[in-house]
């Protein structure tokens, strides 16, 4: 494993963590990471449902979206949903 910066959070086994959740440790994250994913991924779509016109008024979310849920899962939305965020990566 690559030794980790003084500026990079790391868990109880030495892997890195980001937004509670650690990408190096594969394990599936657990019901309370789960939860609060879901719940960040909901109030990004939420925000993006409201502001149609303004998606840069969602930046804060989506950075909140991206770090409290694994990558995979963050890809898998883009992938699925690249349409609409493809057009609202343009205009915000």
């Amino acid at each position: 494993m690559t030794p980790a910066s003084p500026h990079t959070p790391v868990g109880a086994e030495g892997n890195l963590v980001l937004g509670g959740w650690s990408p190096l440790g594969m394990a599936a994250p657990s019901m309370k990471e789960r939860q609060a994913c879901w719940g960040a991924r909901d109030e990004y779509w939420k925000c993006l449902d409201e502001n149609t016109e303004d998606a840069s008024q969602c930046k804060k979310l989506r950075s909140s979206f991206e770090s409290s849920c694994p990558q995979q899962w963050v890809r898998h939305t883009r992938m699925r949903f690249s349409p609409l965020l493809k057009c609202i990566e343009l205009t915000g």
